[in-house]
């Protein structure tokens, strides 16, 4: 494991690639920084980016407790930002981000993962502009506790002498943007930059790990629907019970046609909802037969590597 020049530059021994794998950080660090600081998704969807956000800086810790948010750490870094409901999601800065060592040999040389690394120290430069903004992000995890203010502020100092802080020409795109509504991400993301049908059911990052809590999410629209369509045939059946629209042929017909469309409309509600269970269910028993496959082709690969040295 590296050390940073005698700096103590404890990287973890660990890490899941972008296919879930796991892989040995020593073995591949250069992987290892792309992994971490990866925000190519978000790329990918960046001319939509407008949709689910304002081109601007995030707000501070101190304001997000203000409105009430929750800090969730995550690892994540292309869901750094993102935001649902209470909850905000931000990756604490990599121990390596504070390594001159580690800029030098690894995200220097590689235009893409320096503006990457820039852009990930920017968006703490908006998070932390106060002291109590610091103190909020050393409680929750997201930057080391031996920081204290003298050093945040020369740190902070020098890299906004380096960043382009105007046109944030040597920052990724993706932080022209602040924070993320990860609801519209994943509207989003179903319909771009691809049209497959695993990002139409999982769009950017699926909240659902059950059926019901997908479907609780997805239809709870439709017990607003049946409350208007009880009010409106309640309202029907009232308009009939007078003399004047009783004996209207207009509102006959009209009666008539709600009538029909109200008995089939649960009919086409509840068939609709069978068949995008069974295309959920295919679709997760397709995934996992195949992703069972490629693990025991890998092991099976693996063994009859280890096989071959042995002899």
């Amino acid at each position: 494991m590296p050390n940073a020049d005698g700096a103590g530059l404890s990287l973890p021994v660990l890490f899941r690639d972008a296919n879930n794998h796991l892989c040995e950080v020593e073995a591949d660090i250069g992987k290892f920084t792309e992994c971490q600081l990866d925000v190519s998704r978000l790329n990918e969807i960046h001319k939509y980016l407008w949709l689910a956000g304002r081109p601007m800086s995030a707000r501070p810790l101190h304001r997000q407790n203000m409105m009430g948010r929750e800090v969730v750490i995550i690892e994540q870094t292309d869901l750094h930002l993102t935001w649902i409901g209470r909850r905000l999601f931000v990756k604490p800065l990599p121990v390596f981000i504070f390594s001159y060592w580690y800029w030098k040999k690894y995200l220097c040389p590689s235009e893409e993962l320096h503006s990457r690394a820039m852009g990930l120290l920017l968006s703490y430069v908006w998070l932390v502009c106060q002291p109590s903004d610091l103190k909020v992000a050393i409680d929750c995890g997201l930057l080391p506790s031996p920081l204290v203010w003298q050093q945040w502020v020369i740190l902070v100092g020098d890299l906004v002498r380096t960043i382009d802080m105007t046109g944030l020409s040597n920052v990724n795109k993706r932080y022209t943007y602040g924070e993320l509504r990860l609801s519209r991400l994943n509207k989003i993301y179903r319909f771009a930059p691809e049209f497959e049908l695993k990002h139409i059911i999982r769009g950017y990052q699926s909240q659902d790990t059950v059926y019901r809590t997908l479907f609780e999410r997805h239809f709870a629209w439709v017990l607003t629907l049946f409350v208007y369509v009880t009010v409106l045939l309640s309202s029907v059946q009232v308009g009939l019970a007078t003399d004047r629209l009783q004996n209207s042929m207009a509102f006959q017909r009209i009666s008539f046609g709600l009538a029909i469309l109200f008995i089939l409309l649960p009919v086409v509600f509840f068939v609709s909802l069978l068949i995008w269970y069974l295309i959920l269910f295919s679709f997760h028993l397709r995934v996992t037969l195949r992703f069972q496959k490629s693990q025991k082709v890998e092991r099976e690969a693996f063994k009859g590597g280890e096989s071959h040295s042995s002899v």
